[in-house]
């Protein structure tokens, strides 16, 4: 019973590890801008929204074009742009773009919305 309760703890302490480097969401909000840039990363794209932007992540969200899923969370995010239709975002906050002197947070989801 107590090495129940230790594993437990354990698996408790690394949800709440998970969701404080990925926590960083913004719901409902509209696309401001996307940057890519040809040199830097090889492809990075920058997207900035609307909505105040949580602690951590001032400068927006970014991806970078040898992710696995970069095809469909471009075209999730362009199609998003050139409709006008609000997106729901998260960004990992551990994983900061060092393009900018700004904290620009790595996207782990886009929801596009009607």
């Amino acid at each position: 019973m107590k090495k129940l309760k230790y594993i437990y703890l354990l698996i408790s302490m690394s949800l709440i590890m998970c969701n404080s480097a990925i926590g960083a969401e913004v719901y409902g909000t509209y696309i401001k801008t996307i940057s890519t840039y040809t040199q830097y990363g090889n492809g990075d794209v920058v997207v900035k929204v609307e909505a105040a932007y949580p602690s951590g992540c001032e400068g927006g969200f970014w991806l970078n074009k040898n992710d696995p899923g970069f095809g469909a969370t471009m075209t999730t995010l362009l199609s998003a742009f050139h409709t006008n239709a609000k997106i729901s975002i998260s960004g990992d906050q551990s994983q900061i773009w060092t393009g900018s002197g700004q904290n620009h947070c790595k996207i782990v989801w886009v929801t596009l919305a009607k």
